[in-house]
């Protein structure tokens, strides 16, 4: 029950975190839900490899649990990146209003690809895994 548990909570909060951030139209605060919904995908790997433990499938167990830890190495390090560049953002422009942003590539061009970077590094490990679950 508690494994199923697990599961599920981390469903909710990945869903969850997604609708909130696609609401919000500061980026401090759409970080922050991003955030919510990346340890939701984590904890799904979490529940994922306690249900396979129960029954036996410690192959599957193991990849599980190494997705929701790689998955955890990864956040941490783009997400810090992004806060980073989201201050750094946010100083120069005067605002983190989504809305108000007047375009700072031209002012900080290294800012600009720090942050593209992180960003876009985020993308690519979902979309990648996001392939290996249909494929």
């Amino acid at each position: 029950m508690v494994r199923l548990l697990v599961l599920l909570a981390g469903a909710v909060s990945g869903i969850l975190g997604v609708l909130y951030a696609l609401a919000v139209h500061d980026l401090k605060r759409l970080l922050a839900y991003s955030s919510i919904e990346n340890i939701g995908i984590i904890y799904m790997g979490l529940g994922a490899a306690l249900i396979f433990t129960a029954h036996g499938a410690r192959t599957w167990a193991a990849l599980a649990l190494a997705g929701a830890l790689l998955h955890a190495l990864n956040h941490a390090l783009f997400k810090s990146l992004l806060f980073l560049g989201a201050g750094a953002v946010a100083d120069s422009t005067h605002t983190v209003d989504l809305e108000n942003w007047v375009d700072c590539s031209a002012a900080c061009p290294s800012l600009e690809r720090c942050f593209s970077s992180a960003a876009a590094r985020s993308w690519d490990c979902r979309s990648s895994t996001d392939s290996s679950v249909s494929g």
